[in-house]
């Protein structure tokens, strides 16, 4: 996943931070369980941090980050579709990575087959399948990801980076920057 590494290096983040925010929302408004979804209820919370479990699938599933926006998407659309339906603790792991698989064979073109992937998730093969099959008669198979939408959950999740933060060197031409390098040593000035 070397190549995806500066986009997953923001995006996780987000994503993570993103979700734990919805769920904190959602426990606010302590409203009952919905029972549809009890096959993605743990019985015991994760000792693995939501950000580290993300970076654990995309690190072990050789998605793309256009996979894992596109799981959030879906999961944005199951909670649409779903008003009475919270996100929480319990629920987040398997949702999320039942929305990864099922967003992994929309997007990408090749993927890990669902035994593989289920090991990196920490489910057996056949509940994975499962939670897969779950997931998309949840959601009524409503799959189809067009630009606009796609973009707008990008722009959201993965804001710009600030001009701060940019090295003052990008887009210079080098021979500028040893020039101007030179006329600060001979004037003793500090970069």
């Amino acid at each position: 996943q070397e190549k995806h590494d500066p986009e997953f290096r923001q995006s996780i983040p987000s994503i993570a931070d993103a979700l734990t925010k919805v769920i904190e929302q959602h426990t606010r408004l302590s409203q009952p369980r919905d029972e549809r979804f009890d096959i993605y209820e743990t019985s015991n919370l994760p000792t693995i941090q939501l950000q580290e479990y993300i970076n654990r699938i995309a690190q072990y599933t050789y998605i793309s980050p256009s996979s894992m926006l596109a799981a959030v998407i879906f999961l944005d659309r199951l909670c649409e579709r779903y008003p009475s339906f919270t996100l929480s603790d319990r629920n987040i792991f398997k949702l999320f990575f039942g929305a990864v698989r099922v967003a992994s064979k929309v997007v990408d073109l090749r993927s890990l087959n669902n035994k593989n992937f289920a090991a990196v998730g920490g489910v057996g093969n056949r509940h994975l399948n499962e939670l897969e099959d779950a997931f998309l008669k949840y959601i009524k198979f409503d799959l189809f990801l067009a630009p606009p939408e796609f973009a707008e959950y990008s722009k959201r999740l993965n804001p710009p980076i600030t001009s701060s933060s940019v090295p003052r060197h990008i887009g210079t031409d080098p021979a500028q920057l040893a020039l101007e390098e030179q006329r600060r040593r001979r004037s003793g000035e500090q970069p």
